[in-house]
């Protein structure tokens, strides 16, 4: 909702630039039309601040482990943002299989969360395993990211295709939002760190 807000609200700013100043500077109300302009990107910019005070109050492991399931998606999306990822909603048939889709560099990756109280085991992968063995193209197998506020059972192994980030990935990312303060090398820290690390 939050992003929805930023995007119709950038989008707007950039019309209305447009429209009031760029295309007939000069003309009468001309200040009006760039205070108007300024209003909305100060909203944007309020919005923006909102929401990372929100995503810093809810990264405590104590608040990830009472999220219910959905929220706890919601919060690994916005964990991926802001390590330099673009996040997007599985379609209607990537549903089957992971709960977003995140792009970085060209590369995706099918994300799947789970939050949960004890191990993942192996059995809670199956679908998964089942749709990297049927694309047996090294070119065209999909590669996963596991992501989850709990440990993986010894059977389960990171492979090419299957990246786990366990609860130690998760306490990783909450010690660097404490400490990392300037954004762009946060980003540049953590999708170094994180991309293909354990």
């Amino acid at each position: 909702m939050v992003k929805a807000s930023r995007i119709a609200m950038f989008i707007s700013a950039m019309y209305m630039y447009y429209m009031f100043i760029a295309k007939d500077f000069g003309q009468e109300g001309t200040i009006a039309k760039v205070a108007l302009v300024i209003t909305l990107l100060i909203l944007m910019e309020a919005i923006r601040r909102k929401s990372t005070q929100t995503f810093h109050e809810a990264s405590e492991i104590e608040i990830i482990d009472s999220m219910e399931s959905d929220i706890f998606v919601h919060y690994v999306a916005e964990l991926y943002k802001r390590i330099g990822y673009q996040v997007s909603l599985p379609t209607n048939e990537q549903k089957k299989i992971c709960d977003l889709v995140i792009t970085r560099v060209g590369k995706r990756f099918y994300l799947k969360c789970f939050k949960q109280i004890g191990e993942i085991k192996l059995e809670q992968l199956n679908e998964i395993q089942d749709y990297i063995d049927n694309n047996t193209k090294p070119t065209n197998r999909a590669r996963f990211v596991i992501v989850s506020n709990a440990h993986f059972s010894n059977e389960i192994k990171s492979s090419d295709t299957l990246i786990l980030k366990d609860r130690n990935f998760l306490l990783r990312c909450i010690e660097e939002f404490k400490q990392d303060t300037t954004t762009r090398r946060l980003h540049l820290n953590l999708a170094k760190w994180y991309t293909y690390k354990n």
